[in-house]
């Protein structure tokens, strides 16, 4: 069965992010890399890139979100075991092609580092300080589903794996996207359909990635949204359960969500650059 690395993109942000991810996995990876790129978009620096329209009618975050969703559809029938990654995802350890070992039908994604109720508010407009039930009610009324453990770790979107078996499981996965979208309650954020997904095809207590395939370092830990604009970069919480210069915890792709990715001086994005050696370190010059 043919294995294929796919990353997608639309906008010069996501461009970029996608530039520097292929260095790294162009480093450590043997397997074939896919580009799905949004029509118009700037350059990728990659032979294989296929060009995409996003949805009409939605935001450009919108349409990559249901471009996402829809990859299935778009290389899985193909006799073809693939594995999405994020713009912001970077491989770190030869070992990342171990990942297609780990699939087993129709997806296979990694937990996420929060909690459902933990991530409530970041996918529901509900005001609340802390860790709460909104998305759970908000899942409930929206798609009939009723999730009870409010300890139940969802799936993250940034890493997954998938094949000619997912189409089903796609094309709910767009449904109820554009149901969100429609609802002014809901954050332009996938987790939650997602979510509703695995309830409503009982996959909750399926299996999940190996959290090495996908560890998620978040730059700004702990800190509120209203504050993170002025926080500078030497100020930026560093996350010390792993380290890729001594092997502690041997992680495999690393996740640098709210974008951590390219931040120079923030230890853990500056180990991670290391890797790619002097000739070909990310700089503030190359990345916006």
């Amino acid at each position: 069965m043919k294995k294929l690395f796919v990353l997608a993109c639309a906008g010069e942000s996501h461009a970029h992010r996608a530039n520097l991810a292929l260095r790294f996995l162009k480093k450590f990876s043997r397997t074939e890399i896919v580009v799905i790129a949004a029509q118009g978009g700037p350059p990728i620096d990659h032979d294989q890139v296929l060009p995409f329209p996003l949805l009409e009618g939605v935001s450009t975050e919108r349409g990559m979100m249901v471009l996402k969703a829809a990859l299935p559809l778009i290389l899985g029938e193909r006799g073809t075991r693939a594995c999405y990654l994020d713009t912001d995802v970077v491989a770190v350890s030869p070992q990342v092609d171990e990942i297609f070992d780990a699939y087993i039908a129709p997806v296979v994604f990694a937990q996420d580092h929060l909690s459902i109720d933990a991530f409530s508010r970041c996918a529901i407009s509900c005001g609340c300080s802390g860790p709460c039930t909104c998305l759970r009610r908000a899942i409930a009324e929206k798609f009939g589903m009723d999730i009870p453990d409010g300890q139940w770790r969802h799936w993250n979107g940034g890493v997954y794996l998938f094949g000619d078996e997912a189409a089903a499981f796609s094309r709910l996965w767009i449904s109820y996207l554009l149901m969100i979208f429609a609802d002014a309650r809901w954050h332009s954020r996938d987790q939650g359909a997602l979510a509703a997904v695995t309830w409503r095809l009982g996959l909750e207590n399926g299996a999940v990635l190996p959290g090495r395939f996908n560890h998620i370092v978040d730059c700004f830990r702990h800190i509120p949204e209203s504050e993170r604009a002025k926080i500078p970069v030497a100020q930026l919480p560093v996350a010390c359960d792993y380290s890729l210069s001594q092997g502690t915890n041997d992680p495999v792709l690393v996740h640098f969500i709210n974008n951590g990715i390219g931040r120079d001086g923030w230890p853990n994005w500056d180990e991670a650059n290391a890797l790619l050696g002097n000739s070909n370190r990310a700089s503030a010059d190359t990345f916006p």
